[in-house]
C-alpha cells in the first residue's frame, strides 16, 4: 500500500514512475486487458522512450495480446519478458523499482573474448561489485586500456556495473547508457559490456 502519492515533477520522475508501473503489473505474472490498455497509454505518453527497442517490443507484445479482445495464458509471459528487459528481474519479483536493479541492455557483448583492452577507450557507469570505480579503472589500465568520463563516438566500450547508481538519470539507466544507445542506433556507438562480462575479460 502506498503511503503517499508520487510527485511527478519532471521527465525523470515520469519515466521512473512508468518503470514502477511496469514492474507492478508484471510482479504477479497475471495481466488483465485493463492493465494492458493502461500500459499502452503510458508507453505512448513519453516521447523520449519511443525509440527504445525494449519499449517498442513491449508495446508490440501488448498490442498483440489484446488484438482479439482477450488475453491467452501465454500472452502475459511475453509481456512480462519485455518488462524484465526494461526494468530487470528484481523489480518484477516485487513490483518495486529499486536502484539496485539494472535493466537488460540489448546488444551487450556476450563473449568476454571480444573485449580488447590494449588502447581501447573505456567509459564506466554504475556501482561496480568488482570494487570502487578507480580500482576497476586501474585493472583496465594495467591491460593498457584508456578512459573517458563521457560516452562519445571514440568510445569503444561502455562498461555497465551490476548495480545501478542513484546518480543515474532514470532508475535503470544513466545518461551514458542513453547516449551509447543513441550512438549505436546511428551505427557508431560503443560496445556495451556488463560487469560480469568485464570480470571474465579481466580474468583472462
Amino acid at each position: 500500500m502506498r503511503s503517499r502519492e508520487i510527485s511527478i515533477e519532471d521527465e525523470k520522475d515520469q519515466i521512473n514512475e512508468l518503470y514502477g508501473f511496469c514492474a507492478g503489473i508484471a510482479c504477479d505474472n497475471c495481466i488483465t486487458i485493463e492493465e494492458v490498455e493502461r500500459l499502452l497509454s503510458r508507453l505512448g505518453s513519453n516521447s523520449r522512450i519511443q525509440s527504445d527497442n525494449r519499449v517498442i517490443n513491449l508495446r508490440n507484445a501488448a498490442l498483440r495480446s489484446i488484438a482479439d479482445g482477450r488475453i491467452t495464458p501465454e500472452e502475459p509471459d511475453d509481456i512480462c519478458e519485455w518488462i524484465t528487459h526494461l526494468v530487470g528481474d528484481r523489480a518484477t519479483n516485487t513490483g518495486i523499482v529499486t536502484f539496485g536493479n539494472v535493466g537488460v541492455i540489448d546488444g551487450a557483448l556476450a563473449d568476454h573474448n571480444e573485449v580488447v583492452f590494449d588502447r581501447g577507450m573505456f567509459a564506466l557507469t554504475g556501482k561496480f561489485t568488482l570494487g570502487p570505480r578507480k580500482a576497476v579503472q586501474g585493472m583496465i589500465a594495467d591491460r593498457r586500456g584508456e578512459f573517458k568520463s563521457s560516452v562519445c563516438r571514440n568510445t569503444h566500450y561502455l562498461c555497465v556495473a551490476a548495480e545501478a547508481s542513484r546518480d543515474w538519470r532514470h532508475s535503470h539507466e544513466g545518461l551514458k547508457i542513453i547516449r551509447a544507445m543513441e550512438l549505436r542506433d546511428q551505427g557508431r556507438g560503443p560496445h556495451l559490456v556488463h560487469e560480469g562480462t568485464l570480470a571474465q575479460a579481466l580474468s583472462r
